[in-house]
């Protein structure tokens, strides 16, 4: 058997420091998709030399057997707070910048894809991967609301993940739907979406707990489109009418950004699909494995008496503390 130290290596404004020579007691990294920003979180000893860092710094976080970490997560410091008992430093990811970014700008006839490059250009915020082929007859941004509460609605609007790479780089992508599927990261290397040696996760091995529920499939709103191209053609504006072909068991969604009833069609089936990801809901603790990411699809062997499948890692949360090593809770749904 090979002895392992889970170590933690934090990067402040370029200065690289292992969680030894850091004095670092804890280090949490939550990382999600959309919404909230994902965060990290490093308590220290009130001697260490992370004890200086200002708001508004570079800080990374990479995980793993010491000598061997792997980039998580990278951010900037927002919140520096000084005790008695020592130092904690608090940061959101890159994708902070999108929430402080409000613009006005009219997108008419483009991607999906496009508006996302647009919107992250525009924030400064780099785009690792874009993809939504759906066009947009026309939508509007305007400056009530950030461009990250813009790609929210994109994202839900198309069905998509929008997450944020270890090294800070948007990637607005739909689901993976195969386990094994590899995630792209922004310099282009490849990192396997399963577990230990490339099998998945499985009780008995890296699970150390988990709880798995299964739930009734929530009411999904029906989609109509809006504006021209209707029966009438392209050119004709037409009154908005409930489409009795929609789909959903709710009421009817106006998609004012669609103009044609496949895009409607479409914006359905992302929103029923959604809610059918969310009838199966586990949550697992695994040991400590920092190439786990959001997005993600793997398999989880040996839960008794679960019918097991394909799973989609929805939400990420890696701790390093004295008191449990490496760990990383795992929150996922069914596989697109």
């Amino acid at each position: 058997m090979t002895l392992v130290r889970p170590s933690a290596v934090v990067t402040l404004d370029g200065r690289r420091l292992t969680s030894a020579e850091g004095a670092v007691l804890r280090a949490r990294v939550r990382l999600g998709m959309g919404l909230a920003h994902d965060a990290a979180e490093i308590y220290c000893w009130p001697s260490s030399k992370l004890k200086d860092a200002s708001v508004g710094a570079t800080v990374s976080v990479a995980l793993g057997d010491a000598g061997g970490e792997a980039d998580v997560w990278t951010g900037e410091v927002t919140d520096v707070r000084l005790t008695p008992d020592g130092v904690a430093l608090e940061g959101l990811a890159s994708s902070i910048a999108l929430s402080r970014t409000f613009t006005s700008q009219s997108f008419v006839g483009v991607s999906v894809a496009d508006v996302v490059q647009q919107l992250a250009s525009a924030a400064g915020v780099t785009v690792d991967r874009a993809s939504g082929d759906t066009t947009l007859s026309s939508y509007a941004v305007d400056d009530r609301r950030s461009a990250w509460a813009h790609l929210n609605d994109l994202a839900r609007l198309v069905g998509a993940d929008l997450t944020v790479t270890a090294a800070g780089a948007l990637a607005f992508v739909a689901p993976s739907s195969s386990p094994g599927a590899a995630i792209a990261s922004a310099a282009g290397q490849l990192t396997s979406a399963l577990g230990v040696g490339g099998s998945g996760l499985r009780y008995g091995a890296n699970v150390l707990d988990w709880r798995a529920s299964t739930r009734s499939a929530a009411d999904t709103a029906g989609v109509a489109s809006y504006g021209s191209a209707s029966e009438s053609g392209s050119d004709k504006w037409h009154w908005i009418r409930h489409d009795p072909n929609a789909q959903g068991s709710g009421p009817v969604r106006i998609a004012s950004a669609v103009h044609s009833r496949d895009g409607a069609a479409a914006v359905a089936s992302a929103l029923a699909a959604r809610a059918q990801r969310a009838t199966r809901r586990t949550q697992v603790v695994v040991v400590g494995d920092a190439t786990l990411r959001p997005g993600q699809t793997t398999r989880i062997a040996n839960l008794p008496g679960d019918a097991g499948g394909d799973l989609r890692i929805v939400a990420v949360e890696h701790t390093l503390d004295g008191d449990a090593g490496l760990v990383t809770r795992l929150t996922l749904e069914l596989a697109a």
